[in-house]
């Protein structure tokens, strides 16, 4: 494949700009942030076309993209989703509990009632 690749002129810098192209920046960036997250030496960026994180790093510099694998989270999203939505109900029975009334008063012989709202 780089036999074929050097045939048509083409190098490890003109691979990525016809990625970079293809796929454009925000894909690139986020398939190098996976890469980076689960500390894999290569990234897929294209059918079956992997780039070394170097190779990537490189091409991001020389096209003057800002592409920083800091606090990516590799999660998929309907995981993340899920712990936003748990996140929230636990908030909202927080708040619930802070600010519920507790009434309670003598119904007959020594009987305590007790209600809540």
């Amino acid at each position: 494949m780089l036999g074929e690749l050097e045939r048509r002129g083409f190098n490890k810098d003109s691979c990525f700009d016809v990625l970079l192209s293809e796929h454009g920046s925000s894909t690139m960036c986020s398939r190098y942030q996976r890469a980076v997250a689960r500390g894999e030496p290569t990234a897929l960026v294209g059918f079956a076309t992997t780039l070394s994180r170097q190779e990537l790093e490189l091409g991001f510099a020389r096209h003057n993209l800002s592409c920083s694998a800091a606090g990516y989270n590799p999660e998929s999203g309907l995981g993340a989703i899920g712990r936003q939505v748990d996140k929230f109900n636990d908030n909202m029975s927080d708040m619930y509990q802070n600010n519920k009334t507790v009434d309670c008063y003598e119904v007959y012989e020594g009987k305590i009632r007790c209600r809540q709202y």
